[in-house]
């Protein structure tokens, strides 16, 4: 499996050992200390997953992703030493794709990476298909936008992927945990909590910029609704 990672970790015999095994598995990896640097050349460079140290010497982990999501939304994970379950709530809040302890295995942080963007892939199968509704409402899940009326709204990677899922099963109940599963690919407590996040912020989204609406049905998931004719 060919991808290219960017890997921001201060700690020079960590960072060594994350270069070198990922190397030998077939990905690219680009590796830096700081966060400055990390973004400079992020910038320049096109990504498919970073990783990233939480606690760097210039900036924090949250700091980091965030300046990172702003110019792509790639998908991310935290490698660190903070054991704090806050710290792992926010994490996620903040849209990270994984979370993982120090120490851990390198083989393990491998195997987790690639189970991400296999997610990323299969999230992408038949992207060009976009779901038309009745009216001018379109969504197009290849670049993550909606539109109504003229106007477009764009979303974030797991924002989109949920939309897709409930477009795909209109007027239908989708399972917390099918959308758990083919989002975040886990269907922990943390996840739970992520999932209440993201779903939180895309019906208002949808609410307000849309004629559809997504309810909660307590206890089992989400379904999408047309709210008028359009």
């Amino acid at each position: 499996m060919s991808y290219k990672v960017l890997l921001v970790e201060d700690d020079q015999s960590i960072g060594s050992l994350i270069e070198a095994v990922f190397n030998g598995n077939g990905a690219q990896i680009t590796w830096f200390s700081n966060g400055k640097d990390a973004i400079e050349n992020f910038r320049k460079g096109l990504y498919d997953i970073c990783i990233l140290d939480f606690s760097l010497p210039d900036m924090d982990g949250f700091a980091l992703s965030t300046q990172l999501k702003a110019v792509d939304n790639v998908p991310f994970l935290f490698v660190t030493a903070n054991h704090e379950t806050q710290v792992k709530y926010q994490a996620f809040e903040n849209g990270c794709d994984d979370f993982i302890l120090k120490p851990f295995q390198v083989r393990e942080l491998v195997l987790r990476v690639e189970a991400i963007l296999r997610r990323c892939k299969k999230s992408d199968t038949n992207d060009t298909l976009a779901n038309i509704l009745p009216g001018d409402f379109s969504f197009d899940h290849n670049s993550r936008v909606i539109s109504y009326e003229g106007k477009a709204f764009k979303l974030s990677a797991k924002e989109s992927h949920l939309m897709k899922l409930m477009l795909d099963n209109v007027n239908q109940v989708v399972m917390r945990k099918t959308l758990m599963e083919e989002v975040w690919g886990t269907t922990d407590t943390y996840t739970s909590k992520c999932l209440d996040v993201y779903l939180s912020k895309l019906r208002k989204i949808v609410k307000e910029s849309t004629p559809l609406e997504i309810l909660n049905e307590h206890g089992v998931g989400y379904k999408i609704i047309t709210l008028k004719n359009v």
